[in-house]
């Protein structure tokens, strides 16, 4: 079997550190090789048993992966890693699509997730992708995760009756509901461990809310969803650890705030910090033009024309 959609560097020198471990996951995987042909790889390439010895050896976690998921190690090698990542990702959007409620909206989330962290961890351990393509792709699963389970909340949101959207099929087209994505996220540079910044804000003037609370209610119910549907731990783990800390006052200020209440709270209590914060900020999900117009009204606070003693 060969591997031409996988190119890593024939001199690969990785050791594991418990040989006997990863030992137990490829006699397993070839177990089950032998009775199926999909399940194969490339048991024949020294390279390959080395780079998995060192990866299983080193990491139980990206062996129960592989072990759970056994027919995507090989797919793997056959396309390469940017070809199924490419893969992952539109079957994430098109499967939670698809799901009936959350909790199975929650596992498609993980599966994608699992499948992703094994893949940019072998494309990165065996030097097929440098930093800036592992950050990147990192970063890249990150928004399509948020933005596809924003889009699930959205349309659920309008199920029970809180909002009239105007574009069932794009939900978050016109929805006034805007995610920012801060710091590493915002900047495409997001490490196996990040966790995610997000700041929430709204469109009061844009809102299609149809309910009987308020707007507010509603977006506030779908983030606190949202952040479940992320981080809450199940058997497969979780998706992404969130922080929405980084929003105006956090300390009394509800996980969604205002366009209107936000712009008020930068251009009178704003502090440098936030200022440096938002010059990596990008909209992520949601209604991506409300977005990009919010962060538009926002330069002149960003980029200051004068700076007093105080802000120096």
């Amino acid at each position: 079997m060969t591997r031409p959609g996988f190119p890593f560097p024939e001199d690969f020198t990785a050791t594991a550190h418990d040989p006997t471990r990863a030992e137990a996951v490829l006699a397993n995987l070839r177990e089950s090789a032998a009775h199926d042909k999909d399940l194969q790889i490339p048991w024949d390439d020294d390279n390959v048993i080395r780079l998995l010895t060192a990866i299983f050896g080193n990491s139980p976690f990206l062996g129960r992966v592989a072990q759970a998921d056994r027919r995507f190690l090989p797919e793997l090698f056959i396309k390469g890693p940017a070809d199924n990542l490419d893969q992952i990702l539109f079957g994430l959007k098109q499967n939670l699509e698809l799901a009936p409620d959350i909790d199975k909206a929650m596992a498609v989330l993980r599966q994608a997730r699992l499948r992703a962290a094994l893949l940019i961890a072998v494309a990165d351990i065996s030097g097929s992708w440098d930093l800036t393509i592992v950050t990147s792709a990192l970063s890249r699963f990150a928004e399509i995760a948020i933005s596809s389970a924003v889009r699930w909340l959205l349309r659920n949101a309008a199920r029970r009756g809180d909002l009239d959207l105007p574009d069932t099929q794009h939900p978050e087209t016109g929805s006034g509901l805007v995610v920012l994505g801060m710091g590493k996220l915002g900047a495409n540079e997001l490490n196996y461990s990040s966790d995610v910044d997000l700041i929430v804000l709204y469109d009061e003037e844009a809102v299609p809310y149809i309910g009987k609370k308020s707007a507010q209610d509603c977006f506030i119910r779908i983030i606190r969803e949202l952040v479940k549907m992320l981080q809450q731990p199940t058997r497969d783990g979780y998706v992404l650890r969130t922080d929405l800390r980084l929003r105006p006052d956090p300390g009394v200020t509800p996980v969604v705030v205002s366009m209107s209440a936000a712009e008020q709270y930068y251009e009178s209590l704003g502090q440098n910090w936030e200022r440096a914060a938002m010059i990596k900020a990008r909209p992520v999900a949601g209604d991506l033009v409300a977005g990009a117009s919010f962060l538009e009204r926002m330069q002149p606070f960003i980029w200051r024309r004068n700076l007093d003693y105080a802000a120096i």
